[in-house]
C-alpha cells in the first residue's frame, strides 16, 4: 500500500469516529533509542556544528576581504 492510499484510508477511518492507535514493538523500539543510536545522534550534531562554524568563518572571511578592498 502506498503512502497516498494509507492517508486516504486514515481519512476515511477518522470520519467514522475515534481512532485508537496501538503501537507495535518496532514503534516502541524507535521511541527507546539504544546507546549506538545516541552516539550516532551525538556525532551528527557535532558534525553539523562543525559545518556551521566553517560556514560562519567563511562568511566572516569573505566580509573581511570585501571591507579591505
Amino acid at each position: 500500500m502506498e503512502d497516498k492510499d494509507i492517508l486516504e484510508e486514515l481519512k476515511e477511518r477518522i470520519k467514522e469516529g475515534p481512532v485508537i492507535f496501538t503501537p507495535d514493538n518496532d514503534f516502541l523500539d524507535r521511541l527507546n533509542p539504544t546507546n549506538d543510536d545516541l552516539e550516532l545522534s551525538k556525532d551528527s550534531i557535532i558534525d553539523a556544528a562543525a559545518s556551521h562554524d566553517q560556514i560562519i568563518n567563511k562568511l566572516n572571511d569573505d566580509e573581511n576581504l570585501d571591507q579591505s578592498i
